[in-house]
């Protein structure tokens, strides 16, 4: 694709026409687009990669006047809908239960049918049990952390890439470094994957163009009403431990039942590369476990998503005792089987450093189609690295839940 721009450019340069970098590098991935408003007013939808669901307020599943056209026959269209409809019934009744299952005898082909045609909600089948999941949810919580988060990672690297304007390739040092982020940074959205036991949605992938073509490089993943704490940890390890992800990002959020503004957050993080010894010299994998909402030792940063004044006016909880010094400490997780590094006891930091340029390494580049860069070229932006502000996090969140039950969402 990258060649392809190239070319278009070439092209029009030869023939004297005043076609812009932007317009040959329009053909790639577009990078996130301002956050919209969130409110009940508002009537666009936040689209995202290719198949990004829409934003929003956690209303009835919106369809057409007729069923999807199914590639199944009639009753077993029927059958699908009404299980995926009270699945989604039962969401409304619970609080955290999830995933849901779709109660019947469903097929891997039924799933494939179902999931073609859904885009609200989150889906998995279980290939082992021969169930289809209903994970995720369609409220603002979830849907805007998730967009707001994709919004920072492209910011990070246009900021990143803003000094890197001498390489071997011409076309790519005339880009902008928005541009330069387009054409490195490709998000496909929660589009389905294989876990190998498992065929499942992730909220937002993303793929460093011209690194390792056998893996994602992050998954991203937001838990609300529907997965809890556990489940939520289960899943950031999923991805990483079967090796489809480099890395992989999740932010639980809960309800505070003494203050709906001032959730409870906790951010799970993995990196496939990192594993520790347990018993017997057994590697197992590790995940790190970030607590930055209410009550936490992390306090709410002012900045775009929420003015100093407005989070002065929510009563927000804030630890105010000291952290113990590092290293945080590690237990063992059986449930997880995996090594669990608890932040909050031990790490007085309030950043977590995603090292997304590791897909760069000199081992896993594949830069047949992308910038003609030299190996002193891709070892210059190899670092890059998005760095999520837990403060920042914690105000993103509490912003999105305001306009949530502002806008007279559940609570």
């Amino acid at each position: 694709m990258y060649h392809d721009i190239e070319s278009t450019m070439a092209s029009s340069q030869g023939s004297g026409s005043q076609a812009s970098v932007f317009d040959a590098v329009s053909s790639l991935s577009p990078p996130p687009p301002p956050l919209p408003s969130i409110s009940s007013s508002a009537s666009s939808v936040i689209t995202y990669g290719v198949s990004q669901p829409a934003l929003s307020h956690d209303l009835p599943l919106e369809r057409s006047s007729s069923p999807p056209e199914f590639g199944i026959a009639e009753e077993k269209n029927e059958e699908l809908l009404a299980a995926f409809d009270e699945a989604i019934s039962r969401y409304r009744e619970g609080e955290e239960d999830g995933p849901y299952e779709l109660r019947g005898k469903f097929s891997q082909a039924d799933f494939e049918e179902l999931d073609r045609c859904e885009r609200k909600w989150r889906l998995a089948y279980d290939k082992v049990t021969h169930r289809i999941l209903l994970y995720g949810d369609p409220t603002i919580p979830h849907e805007a952390t998730i967009w707001s988060l994709t919004l920072l990672i492209h910011e990070a690297a246009s900021t990143f890439l803003t000094d890197i304007t001498q390489t071997a390739d011409p076309f790519f040092n005339q880009f902008s470094p928005s541009q330069k982020a387009r054409a490195l940074l490709q998000f496909s959205g929660g589009e389905t994957r294989n876990l190998g036991v498992m065929m499942k949605q992730a909220d937002q992938l993303l793929q460093l163009r011209c690194g390792d073509p056998t893996r994602r490089t992050l998954a991203l993943e937001v838990a609300f009403r529907n997965e809890s704490s556990t489940t939520a940890a289960e899943e950031t390890l999923a991805w990483v431990e079967n090796g489809f992800t480099e890395l992989a990002l999740t932010v639980k959020i809960k309800k505070n039942p003494d203050n709906v503004y001032d959730p409870f957050i906790t951010v799970f993080f993995s990196n496939c590369r990192e594993q520790r010894l347990h018993q017997q010299g057994r590697s197992v994998a590790v995940i790190h476990e970030w607590p930055c909402g209410s009550g936490s030792a992390i306090a709410p940063q002012a900045g775009p998503y929420m003015w100093q004044d407005i989070l002065d006016t929510l009563d927000l909880k804030t630890s105010t005792s000291p952290l113990i010094v590092n290293p945080a400490p590690v237990r063992h997780s059986p449930t997880l089987n995996a090594e669990v590094v608890l932040h909050s006891d031990g790490d007085p930091a309030n950043v977590l450093q995603l090292p997304l340029g590791q897909a760069w390494a000199p081992e896993y580049r594949t830069p047949a189609d992308g910038p003609r860069f030299t190996a002193q070229d891709w070892d210059s932006i190899r670092p890059f690295s998005f760095n999520l502000h837990l403060g920042e996090l914690r105000s993103m969140v509490i912003s999105h839940m305001r306009d949530w039950i502002d806008d007279g969402c559940p609570s």
